[in-house]
């Protein structure tokens, strides 16, 4: 099948190795010849296909009469247009083969309110969501929620952020939700599913082991917890990533620990593509003197991209026409080349 798998479903001869040996069943094509020709009648383009069997090979052995072409059947009767089938279907292959996939999947659309993108990112995060029955499994974790004081939108959002979490043991769900407490974060409080997403990530020892890391720079207890409920998903970066940040700061840009600790989005975003970019742009226009009294770091940190290429790039084009360039060469990690020739 490896050679099948390369010239048919379009896979490089390492991958078809690897998803072949989840086809060793097939004793000839015709099976995997009669998918692929149902994926292609109904919409599915080569990119499609290559994506669903590298996910899950074993759909090339599903029978078209009794599993696909029904379940395919009664997806479009829920109302799903063949676009939306074909990005549904790759995020979640056991919509084709489970019996039970069309409620359970209307159920999840029903959930997020009948929005499709929603349904789409949360099965992108866990392709095995619509594999677990709705009455046993999740029913009752979304009661506990609910009686936990989220609301049905708050939910939604933890299942697409954090879809595992909807999966866990009952058990479990209970106990993150109490560390989420004992962190600080109030259930009336609009953050608290946010910190709910970063416990459901980073378990009680890896947390412990962030905040006496930040205490190295100078962070309390308190610091740490008042910085969590700020910004709670500082703490997903790993220990490695959250001390080049901090590094980069306190060394290179010269923030105090206290700063950052009051102001922890900054945390939250990406070291190479982010802070050191705009950090390199922000400080060159100081050096010229063309940076505006009320132009603060945090802010050329926190703002869109488009605004901060308007404010502190297109701004200056005149005066500083390869500003830009700069930038864009700070993001390819080229900085230390360039920014010298724009401080002399």
């Amino acid at each position: 099948m490896v050679e099948y798998l390369v010239t048919s479903c379009g896979f490089p001869k390492d991958k078809a190795i690897r998803a072949s040996k989840h086809l060793t069943a097939l004793r000839s094509t015709l099976n995997p010849d009669s998918v692929l020709r149902f994926l292609k009648r109904h919409g599915f383009d080569d990119l499609h296909i290559r994506r669903l069997m590298s996910s899950y090979p074993p759909l090339l052995c599903a029978s078209v009469d009794n599993s696909l072409e029904p379940n395919f059947r009664a997806l479009k009767a829920i109302g799903f247009s063949d676009a939306t089938l074909a990005q549904l279907v790759v995020a979640s292959p056991h919509s084709l083969i489970l019996r039970s996939a069309s409620p359970r999947i209307q159920f999840w659309r029903d959930f997020f309110g009948g929005n499709d993108k929603s349904l789409l990112r949360a099965l992108k995060k866990n392709k095995g969501l619509i594999t677990h029955d709705i009455d046993r499994n999740i029913a009752p974790k979304v009661d506990l929620l609910q009686r936990q004081g989220l609301s049905t939108e708050e939910i939604g959002f933890l299942v697409q952020k954090a879809s595992r979490l909807i999966t866990l043991s009952i058990e479990t769900i209970a106990e993150l939700v109490e560390r989420t407490k004992e962190l600080g974060f109030r259930q009336e409080s609009g953050m608290f599913v946010h910190g709910l997403v970063a416990v459901t990530y980073v378990g009680r020892g890896l947390l412990e082991k962030k905040m006496e890391m930040l205490k190295r720079y100078g962070w309390s207890e308190r610091d740490f917890l008042s910085a969590v409920r700020i910004a709670p998903y500082m703490v997903i970066n790993s220990e490695k990533n959250l001390r080049a940040k901090m590094e980069f700061l306190v060394r290179e840009v010269g923030c105090s620990p206290a700063y950052i600790a009051s102001h922890p989005v900054i945390l939250m975003y990406s070291l190479e593509k982010r802070l050191v970019p705009r950090y390199y742009v922000f400080r060159v226009l100081g050096l010229k003197g063309l940076r505006g009294k009320r132009q603060d770091l945090l802010s050329a940190m926190t703002i869109s991209d488009q605004r901060f290429v308007e404010r502190y790039i297109l701004l200056h084009k005149e005066a500083m026409p390869e500003l830009q360039e700069a930038f864009v060469a700070a993001c390819a990690g080229r900085v230390p080349t360039l920014v010298p020739e724009l401080m002399s």
